[in-house]
């Protein structure tokens, strides 16, 4: 597995990111459009909310935190806040490395 490159401290609106995050938050929701997920990414410098929309949101019948997911898609502000809206999620099967461990988990 490859290192973290792209952390949620450096993320800016109009940023188009792809990497790996944990999830620390996933919770389906009903929209005008159909269902979503509401989730938070996390890493080593913070979290972030996160949206996938449907249809592409019918594609994951269950999300967990705790889950580390490879998410692209773009920053946007929302009510003046950071968000991603996530056009690609996959859910890594694989135990991480302990490189990519030190760029997902907060240091204290």
């Amino acid at each position: 597995m490859r290192a973290k490159t792209t952390f949620i401290r450096d993320m800016q609106p109009g940023h188009f990111i792809s990497d790996v995050f944990v999830l620390a938050e996933a919770r389906q929701a009903q929209g005008k459009n159909g269902p979503f997920w509401g989730l938070k990414l996390q890493d080593s410098s913070g979290s972030l909310e996160a949206k996938v929309f449907s249809p592409l949101s019918q594609q994951y019948p269950e999300l967990s935190a705790g889950n580390i997911v490879m998410a692209e898609g773009a920053v946007q502000l929302f009510r003046d806040q950071p968000q991603i809206i996530i056009e690609r999620l996959e859910i890594l099967a694989c135990e991480p490395d302990e490189t990519l461990l030190r760029g997902l988990i907060p240091c204290s």
